[in-house]
């Protein structure tokens, strides 16, 4: 067995054409060092042991678009399973194989005073809004901190609903799983959550038994009305788990997804999982391939190269440039700068993102193995991330 070579791949450097300075060629090597585990940076902790905003700050949220986050409160991060997700995320294709304190912001906006106007009523809501935006989806190696370019975006309410605040999020998230895909990297940060959430949704055998899910109460709005269901990630929130799993250990993570099959993959979790009004908003873009665009952040979205994901049939995609010349460009030494004006050719696409929408024929069979897109891909991407795993799969 010694004497087994193991190509980890890609044999085809086509794709993957930065794989010398992915972290996965350092794990290959065992010079990544002793503490391979990514500390993954969040503040919205803070939020979930304080009391819940008041039914009127709610309304605000719905109005802004952050009423799902709010629901989803508090979910545990597994950061053995977020650093194996990052491990085999691909900053060239986008795919797997702040100024004021925090903790100012929940002093000085705590309880709401019972006669508070509704001019005090914003200014609360405005400070929730901040804590989630600078603790969760915009979370950065800042500490305890938040930017305050987000306050300028929360001026109108109305405005702010408006806005594709997912969109920003994801790319905010895609430029920090690129970042972190460096062997010298120690922190994360963005929405996680999501990234759990979505292995949680996807790979249910690399999942906690959930032993039992307790009621969520949502609570009224300010008329004494229940307010709506949350999101479908909100499932976990109050699920108790199964707690002798072998979940937090980075190699039980890495062998799991190096050795699963695709019969233990849901590749369409969402399918018939009675989805709120406010998470279906905007489907008809959720296959344009686009730049994402969070002020100075731009990453390219490739749901192309995932359209097993749609149900649909997927070919050979076509080749993609995902723009990592522009991980260079952040808000460092920028304050002044136009971002409208920088990223122009980027927004015009973006606001044509309905002209494209991709689509392909409905998947009715599973894949085979010897199937033109399977034989390519097998050539072209990491098929093993260390030699433990990588021998654990060759003996199966």
């Amino acid at each position: 067995m010694d004497d087994l070579q193991i190509i980890p791949g890609p044999i085809d450097e086509s794709v993957l054409t930065l794989q010398a300075g992915h972290r996965s060629t350092n794990i290959w090597n065992n010079t990544l060092g002793s503490d391979p585990i990514l500390h993954c940076r969040r503040r919205e902790a803070v939020l979930s042991r304080g009391n819940r905003p008041h039914p009127r700050i709610v309304a605000y949220l719905q109005r802004a678009g952050f009423y799902g986050l709010y629901c989803l409160r508090f979910i545990q991060l597994d950061w053995a399973l977020i650093t194996a997700l990052v491990e085999r995320w691909r900053e060239e294709t986008h795919t797997f194989p702040p100024t004021p304190g925090m903790s100012w912001l929940s002093d000085v906006f705590g309880v709401l005073p019972d006669d508070a106007d509704d001019a005090t009523v914003q200014q609360y809501a405005r400070a929730y809004i901040l804590e989630m935006i600078g603790g969760s989806i915009f979370a950065d190696k800042s500490g305890d901190r938040v930017h305050l370019q987000w306050l300028g975006l929360l001026r109108d309410f109305d405005i702010a609903g408006s806005y594709s605040w997912g969109s920003a999020t994801l790319a905010w998230l895609y430029r920090e799983l690129c970042r972190a895909t460096k062997p010298n990297t120690k922190d994360i940060g963005g929405a996680l959550i999501l990234v759990q959430l979505w292995a949680w949704s996807r790979f249910p055998h690399m999942t906690p038994d959930i032993l039992s899910i307790q009621p969520i109460d949502y609570g009224v709005d300010a008329a004494g009305q229940p307010l709506p269901q949350g999101p479908h990630g909100v499932r976990w929130a109050n699920a108790k788990c199964e707690r002798e799993v072998s979940t937090h250990v980075l190699q039980h993570y890495r062998n799991a997804l190096g050795m699963q099959h695709p019969d233990e993959i849901v590749w369409q979790p969402y399918v018939n999982a009675n989805l709120p009004d406010y998470c279906l908003t905007g489907q008809e873009i959720w296959r344009s391939v686009v730049p994402l665009i969070c002020t100075d952040v731009v990453e390219m979205h490739c749901p192309d190269r995932v359209l097993r994901q749609f149900g649909m049939q997927q070919p050979i995609p076509e080749p993609v440039d995902t723009k990592v010349s522009l991980h260079k460009v952040d808000l460092r030494g920028n304050v002044h700068q136009d971002w409208a004006s920088f990223h122009d050719t980027y927004i015009d696409r973006w606001n044509n993102r309905l002209q494209h929408v991709i689509t392909r024929d409905p998947l009715s069979l599973p894949m085979a193995y010897d199937d033109e897109y399977m034989v390519w891909y097998r050539s072209i991407t990491r098929r093993h991330i260390d030699q433990q795993s990588a021998r654990f799969d060759v003996l199966i």
